[in-house]
């Protein structure tokens, strides 16, 4: 059986395919598409995080993955809903938007959406915590009247979906112009000059190494889970946010005990997940809780320290792990199938599940990232995404995918190429 998988990886890698960038999406007006679909699109850019190879292999394991290509049941189906779909909404009826919105999203069969309520140390919805946010009107802080993640919760639930928030935990701004207001908690740190708060590569963050952090960010999840019907909680790839040794220089000094660096950092990001994790669970052992990590295994570890092997083989940390396997076949330093074959061998605890991330977003673009001669993959082909989810079902942990983003997929404009291949990719449905 390994033989004949083998054989067939290597058939499906040298199928012609074609490669791409970051899909640029010029503003627009709230409409709808000839087919129907909801389109809300922002010129602003949510870019998923692509580091290159740590070192001349971005594996860090190898595994063979088994069995067929046929769905697992109840396979999950999700689409990320990132601020950038959301903050055009607000504009006009936000309720009619949404609704129109995953009425796409149920309309396709897809089950699932992750929707980001937390994007920069704010709110979607009313909080104790954290000021609302400036997506919705424009002013951080500022109340529109109304609790929109409420709204999304019940148009998702009345549609059969499932709904995750999607939380982005350490991030405060990261080169926008809009102004923190007074409420924010990062605002009383920076008035403080504390080192909760840093600034690095031009953004700002929360300081993963400080406990009064690592509070905060629990108690927003515990409030979340203890307000609101959700069906999960979702962190995505934001972790520490960088390698400089002046980040958490002072907090390292406090509290190292002895530890390397690196081993320092990886145990204050376990802390959070493993806290996060407990807070879920003792509300409900029906919400879950996943990460969705970057897709380069190595960068996880030695970049972001997030420990992706601890999560995927201990229980207690995560319900799933979705790691966003941006790459297609033929990309020289990260090809897919041996990405799913990496994060098949690393999820061996039986509580976690495997989900892949797919990047519907590169449809019809070069890719420009590391990917050699595999540059060009994505430009013409019109089934990667199919191709991507039939190999990553022959993962025994496998039991989903999730697509970045929305707009990529039923956008107002969308290509030909992107409807053939959400065509191909819905035939295996």
């Amino acid at each position: 059986m390994r033989k004949l998988f083998l054989l067939a990886l290597s058939l499906l890698t040298a199928l012609s395919l074609s490669s791409c960038n970051f899909l640029e999406l010029l503003p627009r007006e709230n409409q709808k598409t000839p087919s129907g679909n909801a389109s809300f699109v922002s010129s602003e850019l949510e870019q998923p995080a692509e580091f290159p190879p740590a070192d001349a292999s971005p594996f860090s394991s190898s595994g063979e993955a088994s069995g067929d290509s046929q769905a697992p049941n109840e396979e999950m189906r999700a689409v990320w809903l990132s601020y950038l779909e959301l903050k055009p909404m607000f504009s006009g009826d936000f309720a009619a938007n949404i609704k129109s919105c995953f009425e796409t999203i149920k309309a396709n069969e897809l089950n699932t959406v992750f929707v980001q309520v937390r994007p920069f140390s704010d709110a979607l919805y009313p909080s104790e915590l954290f000021p609302w946010s400036h997506i919705i009107t424009g002013t951080q802080g500022q109340d529109p009247g109304y609790d929109p993640l409420q709204v999304m919760i019940e148009c998702a639930h009345e549609l059969g979906l499932q709904i995750h928030a999607w939380l982005n935990p350490y991030r405060i701004r990261a080169g926008g112009s809009w102004e923190l207001s007074a409420d924010n908690p990062a605002s009383k740190w920076l008035e403080e000059d504390s080192d909760c708060v840093v600034e690095t590569g031009g953004g700002l963050y929360y300081n993963p190494a400080r406990e009064e952090v690592i509070s905060l960010v629990v108690d927003g999840v515990k409030e979340l889970v203890e307000h609101y019907d959700l069906d999960g909680i979702h962190f995505d790839d934001y972790f520490y946010p960088g390698t400089d040794e002046a980040i958490d220089k002072q907090a390292f000094a406090d509290l190292g005990d002895g530890r390397s660096l690196e081993v320092f950092r990886t145990d204050c990001v376990n802390d959070l997940v493993k806290r996060t994790y407990d807070t879920v669970k003792a509300k409900s052992q029906e919400i879950v809780f996943g990460i969705s990590p970057a897709g380069n295994i190595s960068n996880n570890l030695n970049r972001l320290y997030a420990d992706v092997k601890l999560w995927g083989s201990t229980p207690g940390y995560v319900d799933y792990l979705c790691p966003q396997i941006y790459f297609g076949f033929e990309h020289e330093t990260a090809a897919f199938d041996k990405m799913v074959e990496a994060w098949e061998a690393l999820c061996t605890s039986d509580t976690v599940k495997l989900y892949v991330g797919l990047a519907a977003y590169k449809i019809g673009t070069e890719d420009t990232v590391y990917a050699g001669s595999g540059r060009d993959e994505w430009k013409t082909c019109e089934d990667m995404l199919k191709r991507q989810v039939q190999c990553a079902r022959q993962a025994a942990h496998y039991q989903g995918f999730a697509l970045y983003r929305y707009d990529s997929l039923f956008g107002s404009s969308v290509s030909e190429q992107v409807k053939k291949e959400w065509e191909n990719l819905s035939s295996i449905f």
